[in-house]
């Protein structure tokens, strides 16, 4: 995935605001690339550490238990439209 608009600041941001949470709200897909990636990730490692070990939760009425990502919990629910893709 190439990000057009990527930039120092940009990632710079991100870090910080990664460091910051106490946790991850993840939809479906975002969650099934994270989990194919960051599990085996190692550089850098101290935001592969960060992704792994923080909690994550999932909104998903497709996905099944167990998720696969270490501290991931399904929240299965019917959301209402204005929040879906």
């Amino acid at each position: 995935m190439v990000f057009r608009f990527w930039s120092n600041e940009l990632s710079e941001s991100a870090h910080d605001e990664l460091l910051r949470s106490d946790a991850l709200l993840l939809g479906r897909v975002t969650y099934q690339e994270f989990a194919e990636f960051w599990p085996t990730a190692t550089n850098p490692p101290e935001i592969a550490n960060r992704m792994n070990g923080l909690p994550k939760y999932v909104a998903s009425t497709t996905l099944g238990e167990p998720l696969e990502w270490s501290n991931s919990t399904l929240i299965k629910a019917t959301w209402p439209r204005r929040w879906r893709g």
